[in-house]
């Protein structure tokens, strides 16, 4: 199991680093100058017209994100990594509920009186899913998939207590987020 993750109690981790990879598939035509036939090449853009549409969305029937919103939740994950690892959650205060915020906040505290120190680095979003609108327009959940680097240390010995400080592992973990006062997307739960 990982170290705290910002919070995140339950994540899972999964050995492997950068082992994470989508599935691939390959089309081919059977004619025998490597062109498309027309009906192909039309069934292409149809399908790339699909693609873009569901992609434009906020939340379409087969759970894909809105750019603006997929942008929001990244910045949130990652920014809420960042602060975690400096100790400073003020950094990214904005992407925070009111609640959570203060509960992070004595985490940390608890952290600190226990000489600890949870270290979360080289994040990057590999994959956002199972997008579920809760309440229309004020509440959602996704799960978000992540590698990152995840370790806790005793800040008195230096010493490793869990997690790795080299190797880079997956996370999975799904992410509350509700409309906050200023009407911005915050997060108000992490699982």
């Amino acid at each position: 199991m990982a170290s705290a993750v910002a919070g995140g109690g339950d994540a899972t981790y999964y050995d492997g680093g950068n082992s994470y990879n989508g599935n691939y598939t390959n089309y081919s035509d059977n004619s025998s100058d490597g062109e498309l036939s027309a009906g192909a090449a039309i069934l292409l853009i149809i399908g790339y017209g699909i693609s873009y549409l569901f992609k434009s969305n906020q939340k379409n029937n087969d759970g894909t994100i809105e750019h603006a919103l997929s942008k929001r939740i990244e910045e949130a994950f990652c920014s809420i990594q960042n602060a975690w690892t400096k100790d400073k959650l003020e950094l990214a205060r904005s992407y925070y509920s009111q609640d959570l915020y203060l509960d992070h906040q004595r985490m940390l505290v608890k952290m600190r009186k226990e000489n600890l120190r949870n270290y979360v680095l080289n994040v990057r979003v590999k994959k956002m899913h199972h997008f579920k609108m809760i309440e229309k327009d004020r509440k959602f959940s996704v799960k978000i998939e992540a590698s990152l680097i995840d370790y806790t240390v005793d800040t008195v010995t230096d010493k490793l207590i869990r997690g790795r400080r080299y190797e880079k592992g997956m996370i999975s973990q799904t992410w509350i987020f509700i409309k906050d006062i200023k009407n911005e997307w915050v997060v108000v739960s992490i699982r």
